[in-house]
């Protein structure tokens, strides 16, 4: 092929996409190298890194939400059913992990159990059920401080 069958190809493709050249302007038929390069190997292989770190990142925080909402769920659980306090139960040295069943959920028999071994372990107590008076039985007996109008005007009485 020579440079004017070239030319004449160029211009026969310009006109059929409605593109006008310049007055004047000469038109090669350069061969353009591929303006989508096929991707490098390495560089491939960099972007899906690149991915896997992101999605690594996002999969890391979503699994500590689901600790934190897993450890909120057994303090409530030791709080309100047990009435004892979770730091007792962390004390004893205690995961999250030993309180969940095999499916991943909160075992509140777990719960329970790792509550008496705290109580076992560390002598927590727990307060009583029912109305409870922390002082209750603990005050002194007081002798009544009332006076009486007879013995206000009794002068013979000593008080």
């Amino acid at each position: 092929m020579n440079e004017n069958e070239t030319t004449s190809i160029a211009t026969e493709s310009i006109e059929s996409t409605g593109v006008t050249a310049a007055p004047g302007a000469t038109e090669t038929a350069q061969t353009e190298p591929n303006a989508d390069p096929e991707p490098n190997g390495n560089a491939e292989a960099a972007k899906y890194r690149k991915q896997l770190r992101a999605a690594e990142k996002d999969r890391d925080a979503a699994l500590a939400q689901v600790d934190t909402l897993r450890r909120s769920i057994i303090e409530r659980l030791i709080e309100q059913d047990h009435r004892v306090k979770p730091a007792a139960v962390w004390a004893n040295g205690t995961t999250v992990a030993d309180l969940l069943g095999k499916d991943g959920t909160v075992d509140p028999a777990a719960v329970a159990a790792a509550v008496t071994s705290a109580e076992q372990n560390l002598g927590v107590l727990r307060p009583p059920v029912g109305v409870y008076v922390p002082n209750e039985g603990k005050t002194p007996t007081v002798l009544p401080t009332t006076t009486s109008w007879a013995k206000l005007l009794n002068p013979h009485s000593r008080g």
